[in-house]
């Protein structure tokens, strides 16, 4: 992901840090920043730890955060993500932009890489690469937004498979309540071509890795 696009981004987003709306100032108050990686239940935690209808809620790397805080503020502030199995995420995202997304920049990533295959099957073969390639969010590999040449940079990951047990260790660094239920869409699953899984093995191969997933053809 753009380093460079990142920078000047969090230069401009700290004229949110003080507004009430804002995210950013409930990382502050809470000393605590989760790093929201696309379906992986964030949204959902977010409600939970710093609370509903806030803005700038978009999907940005540890790296953006360094930028917005300062280094030497981040270095002082708990860290957490969440990870999710990069097939049932994949199959989540398709499922997600299929659908129109929430915002004009999913509507945009719909018509541009989603719509032109006639379904998951197709996409993954034909398309999958290249929405990685152009940084389709909803895509990008999770490591992306919290590793740098392979090294964690936050304090903690989660995973979405074990969420609300993870949960309740961020609570322990975190001051929320840690009593949350994720509600599991019933169509998550999908049964996945063995040349499926030779893309998505090679796409999310540093995924598979870093964050101890099991491919399906290994």
């Amino acid at each position: 992901m753009n380093r460079v696009k990142s920078f000047f981004l969090a230069m401009k987003h700290r004229n949110f840090l003080n507004s009430d709306l804002s995210i950013y100032k409930k990382f502050l108050q809470k000393n605590s920043i989760l790093v929201h990686i696309p379906k992986t239940a964030g949204r959902s935690i977010i409600d939970s730890i710093y609370g509903n209808d806030l803005k700038n809620c978009g999907h940005r790397t540890y790296f953006f955060y360094k930028c917005l805080f300062t280094k030497k503020r981040i270095q002082n502030m708990y860290t957490f993500s969440f990870v999710r199995n990069p097939y049932s995420r994949l199959f989540s995202a398709y499922n997600f932009l299929k659908k129109g997304g929430e915002n004009l920049h999913d509507l945009n990533a719909k018509r541009d890489y989603i719509d032109c295959f006639k379904d998951f099957n197709e996409f993954i073969n034909f398309g999958l690469e290249n929405a990685v390639k152009n940084n389709v969010i909803h895509f990008v590999p999770q490591y992306n937004f919290i590793t740098d040449k392979g090294d964690i940079l936050i304090d903690y990951v989660g995973k979405f498979e074990s969420l609300e047990k993870d949960l309740k260790v961020i609570s322990s660094k975190v001051d929320f309540e840690s009593s949350f239920k994720l509600t599991k869409s019933k169509k998550n699953t999908y049964n996945f071509t063995e040349k499926n899984c030779d893309i998505i093995d090679s796409v999310y191969s540093r995924d598979f890795l870093i964050f101890n997933y099991e491919r399906k053809n290994a």
